[in-house]
């Protein structure tokens, strides 16, 4: 995981507290989206992105959605977008038992 997000291990730590299984990779680039999720689930084509703060910056969001369009588009991955702001375990809770 990435050393400067407390919200990654945040998630990580729930996911493995819940017993689900973890990420086959982090952080790893996904060339044909010139993209790196923070989570990655090759076999379910999932991407998940943990985002602070510094998402919340208009140019940062643009960019955002063109990697996770791309991912959508070109490479058809699922994106979950887990927000620092919002409940993002509510959106774990609804995905990963059907993962």
């Amino acid at each position: 995981t990435d050393p400067n997000s407390s919200l990654e291990n945040l998630v990580l730590d729930y996911i493995y507290e819940k017993g689900w299984k973890l990420p086959d990779a982090t952080q790893e680039l996904i060339a044909q989206a010139n993209c790196k999720p923070d989570f990655i689930y090759k076999e379910a084509k999932l991407a998940i992105f943990c985002d602070g703060s510094v998402h919340d910056h208009l140019d940062k969001q643009k960019q955002d959605q063109i990697q996770r369009d791309d991912l959508r588009n070109i490479v058809n991955y699922s994106v979950l977008v887990l927000r620092y702001d919002q409940d993002w375990r509510l959106k774990l809770d609804k995905i990963f038992p059907n993962l």
